[in-house]
């Protein structure tokens, strides 16, 4: 017999969550024997009313019964399970933003219908499904969701979008922390928050065009740091130049000139 979810939770989380279950947010379980939830398993997640990400990934998950009533939810992930359809049970998540169900059994249309009654819907990720090989599948999806951004990372232009960032070393609970991010429009950034994600190698770097943002991901590279070398060295070359910094250069040669010819 496999574990519960209460005992999962508690061997990742601690034997204490119950202490601050009102201000849990996020759950992550991964690569574990659930196959699906039960009665016991849904009233114990139903204990953390705030929830909003829920990740349930490589867990052999077949059924979608007893899912955890969280009308707060924003962020459902269930990759790599064995879920082949009938979605209906997600319709209880009238707040549902992103949505993965990459590297499951889903294999029609249908099997997706009742995904439609999700109003919020912005992020749906159906990669590596038997449908995502189908002809015209895509197509077929943007008509389907009006209201779809992003689909498998990509949105209708087919550009790439930076999604799922999880910031190293910010966990939500402290001052100044980042959420766990979905969709990332860097202009409705701070700078406290740029700030952090350029900590993390991601910056951010106005295009050509109006209005555009190019997003860098990564440390800077050798040529990046010799230029901001260089521009330093610049700087300090200009600010040496200026007249009162000559000025008081030539004053100072001048008194050490004096004090060196009378003390001879």
């Amino acid at each position: 017999m496999g574990k519960t979810v209460k005992e999962i939770i508690e061997e990742e989380y601690g034997s204490n969550l119950d202490e601050y279950k009102d201000d849990f947010t996020s759950l992550v379980i991964e690569a574990e024997d659930i196959i699906e939830f039960t009665e016991e398993d849904k009233k114990y997640l139903e204990n953390f009313p705030k929830m909003i990400n829920l990740i349930i990934i490589s867990c052999k998950l077949k059924s979608l019964k007893n899912l955890p009533d969280c009308e707060d939810l924003q962020r459902l992930e269930l990759s790599d399970n064995n879920i082949s359809g009938d979605l209906k049970a997600l319709s209880k998540y009238p707040n549902l933003k992103n949505l993965k169900l990459c590297g499951n059994k889903i294999k029609s249309l249908e099997d997706i219908e009742d995904l439609k009654t999700l109003p919020k819907l912005e992020i749906l990720d159906l990669i590596e499904t038997p449908l995502s090989e189908t002809e015209g599948y895509k197509e077929k999806i943007w008509e389907m969701f009006k209201d779809l951004k992003v689909l498998d990372n990509l949105n209708k232009e087919g550009e790439e979008c930076l999604s799922e960032l999880e910031i190293d070393g910010f966990d939500g609970e402290g001052e100044g922390d980042l959420p766990l991010m979905d969709f990332l429009d860097p202009t409705k950034l701070t700078e406290e928050e740029k700030q952090a994600l350029e900590r993390q190698g991601i910056t951010f770097i106005e295009g050509e065009g109006e209005g555009d943002v190019i997003v860098q991901i990564g440390p800077h590279g050798e040529g990046d740091e010799e230029e901001a070398e260089g521009e330093e060295d610049e700087k300090e070359a200009e600010e040496e130049a200026k007249p009162g910094k000559k000025r008081a250069r030539e004053d100072e040669a001048g008194a050490g000139n004096k004090r060196q010819k009378t003390e001879e």
